[in-house]
């Protein structure tokens, strides 16, 4: 029983599931599953904002906007609702799909609203569950929260939950699911929209971040278990014990400025790409990962906090802005690859121009503990060729008391030459 729950409509509030029913209470205060004849069949439109509804249909398209208190899904074949154009408001702001087979919720142009306190999911089965239409929270009237949290009290579908359409919520407060159901489970969080969980992250489940927008963590890593994997968009990392990330190909994560991480190693693998300005814990970084200190808006340090070995292949991006530029430290001692093995470093000029570049040289890395003991080659690159050349651009490795990788022999690019015509 949640504490300090009211009854509305016949079900609990803020919400209680019994099993994989709406509860509800009787005239004695007793608390009992509903059952079938409890739910009313839902309707492309005119449905009453106050009852409960069981979709048991294969297809369901909305014709008009229309308003349910709780939606159950419970067939054994796959199902499908279609928003159309039109919203679909959920008062209770929680929603059951139960069954096997796929269950999809899809979108026109409409939107899917949730007008609880939170947002609350309890699905199992066999088949995936995804919300491919936009999500958006209506605050429910006298309520205190400023944002609801995600919830899935169970999320163990044998295909996982994906969230894969525009997030409109956008400001979370924790999220909570757990998802196992004879193996671990996934939540899928993608789509274009940001997210951000100011809470913790509970439960057990895996975690996957997909599609292009960015997900920041502003809570701390409370699961029981399960990894958490950066495969798409961006990531920041903005708790010192959120969950610790694996950065995949293409995926990007970023440890915000004042983070110190102690919730485990992070993973990068091959063109995945680490940033920021904070402190990292320890780093696995395989061959062809990608590092770049500071953020979209600042140029700055990234702290690697402990023994680090950086990875053939490597690529260490570098901007210079107006006497600065980004710097990778690592705390401790540095491992460079085997001899003659291929690393990168790609600078790119931010300055509008005004940084002079000739006969200057620049602290791309630094260490504290021991020196390496090997000779990578170095390459030089630059994204921005219309204003620097790198032909005889060189990196240097020193060791002894300096412990700092430097990048010299930059030249500005050369100008075309104004003719004047007669």
């Amino acid at each position: 029983i949640v504490e300090n729950a009211v009854n509305t409509n016949g079900i609990w509030q803020p919400w209680c599931f019994f099993g994989s029913y709406y509860a509800k209470a009787e005239a004695d205060g007793t608390i009992i599953s509903t059952v079938n004849s409890d739910y009313l069949t839902p309707a492309p439109s005119g449905n009453d904002p106050t009852g409960l509804y069981r979709f048991t249909a294969s297809d369901l398209t909305l014709d008009a906007p229309t308003a349910m208190w709780g939606l159950r899904w419970d067939s054994t074949s796959a199902q499908t609702i279609n928003l159309g154009q039109n919203d679909l408001t959920i008062g209770s702001g929680s929603m059951i799909i139960n069954g096997n087979s796929d269950k999809v919720i899809t979108s026109e142009g409409g939107k899917l609203v949730f007008a609880g306190e939170d947002i609350i999911f309890d699905t199992e089965g066999t088949g995936k569950f995804e919300i491919a239409a936009p999500i958006t929270w209506q605050k429910p009237s006298g309520s205190a929260m400023t944002c609801p949290s995600l919830v899935f009290s169970r999320g163990r579908r044998t295909g996982n939950v994906t969230l894969s359409g525009q997030d409109d919520v956008a400001e979370y407060g924790s999220l909570y699911a757990y998802c196992y159901n004879g193996a671990q489970r996934t939540l899928f969080l993608g789509g274009s929209g940001d997210r951000t969980f100011n809470g913790p992250i509970g439960g057990y489940f895996h975690l996957e971040k997909q599609g292009t927008g960015t997900l920041t963590l502003k809570g701390q890593n409370d699961r029981r278990g399960g990894g958490f994997y950066v495969n798409e968009g961006k990531v920041i990392i903005a708790h010192n014990n959120a969950p610790n990330p694996i950065v995949q190909t293409n995926g990007i994560c970023e440890f915000a400025e004042g983070v110190v991480f102690v919730g485990g190693t992070t993973t990068v693998t091959s063109n995945g790409l680490l940033r920021g300005l904070g402190t990292t814990g320890g780093v696995s970084l395989q061959p062809g990962a990608r590092i770049a200190p500071g953020t979209d808006s600042q140029i700055g340090t990234l702290t690697f906090g402990t023994h680090s070995t950086l990875p053939s292949n490597m690529q260490l991006y570098t901007r210079l802005g107006l006497n600065t530029n980004d710097m990778l430290k690592i705390t401790g001692n540095l491992t460079l690859p085997a001899t003659g093995e291929p690393m990168t470093v790609s600078v790119s000029d931010v300055s509008g121009g005004t940084e002079s570049v000739k006969d200057k040289s620049y602290i791309v890395g630094f260490w504290t503990g021991n020196n390496p003991s090997t000779t990578p080659v170095w390459t030089v690159t630059t994204t921005t060729p219309s204003a620097l050349d790198v032909s005889e651009a060189t990196v240097t490795v020193t060791g002894g008391s300096t412990r700092r990788i430097i990048l010299s022999g930059l030249k500005p690019a050369k100008r075309g030459t104004l003719i004047k015509v007669q």
